[in-house]
């Protein structure tokens, strides 16, 4: 009942302006399922999260990203924390800041500054709550949303390189969520510099190739 209580009373900091909260040493554990919001920040995990000597704050002033800006919230989580399960902000009309309430996406920064897209719903028109679902062990240090197209991470798996016809390289992967105009073959001698390659990546499903003599390294001869 402690617990409960506790989550209780660190909701009704969703109508103090400016507020921060700070978690103190001895944590606070926020249960599987259980909605925890503050500041209009709702955090509903699908695994118990502790909190501890955290501190999560609110901005008024937009960022700007892409062509456009956020909404006049921003929250910034310090240090970043290891989320699943499902992230929302609930706002006012006044906050949107240009942008279209029905296009709006949650966008979140981890260890760097870059913002990605995260899939989003906005509820019916009039609701002011933007939310992600299905979040799966993604880094929070600032999340806010805006309507201004941002990119969405793209993660790919089972990489493969075999050998192609007439001293060919094929190269094949998977992903979720990607086409086929999503990537560029490019190639590296130095992990830094990086030059783009001639290639047309073909998709079946999720299962993406592409094949070319260009993949080999530089002076690198292989028996056709």
């Amino acid at each position: 009942m402690r617990s409960i209580s506790i989550i209780l009373c660190l909701a009704g900091l969703t109508t103090a302006a400016h507020a921060q909260l700070f978690t103190g040493s001895t944590g606070l554990t926020v249960k599987s399922g259980t909605a925890f919001s503050t500041q209009g920040l709702v955090l509903s995990p699908s695994a118990d999260i502790t909190l501890q000597n955290n501190t999560i704050s609110q901005s008024t002033t937009p960022l700007s990203v892409g062509s456009g800006a956020t909404i006049a919230k921003v929250y910034t989580i310090a240090p970043a924390i290891t989320f699943s399960g499902t992230a929302g902000i609930r706002y006012v009309a006044g906050e949107l800041n240009s942008n279209q309430e029905n296009t709006l996406s949650l966008i979140k920064s981890g260890a760097t500054t870059t913002f990605t897209s995260v899939t989003s719903s906005t509820g019916s028109t009039g609701s002011y709550y933007v939310s992600a679902t299905g979040l799966n062990n993604v880094l929070l240090n600032r999340v806010t949303a805006t309507s201004t197209a941002v990119p969405l991470p793209i993660l790919y798996h089972n990489f493969i390189v075999t050998a192609g016809s007439s001293c060919s390289l094929q190269l094949s992967w998977s992903a979720d969520d990607a086409l086929a105009s999503n990537f560029n073959i490019e190639r590296s001698a130095d992990g830094k510099s990086f030059h783009p390659l001639t290639a047309t990546v073909m998709q079946a499903g999720k299962r993406f190739t592409a094949t070319g003599s260009e993949f080999l390294s530089p002076g690198y001869q292989r028996n056709g």
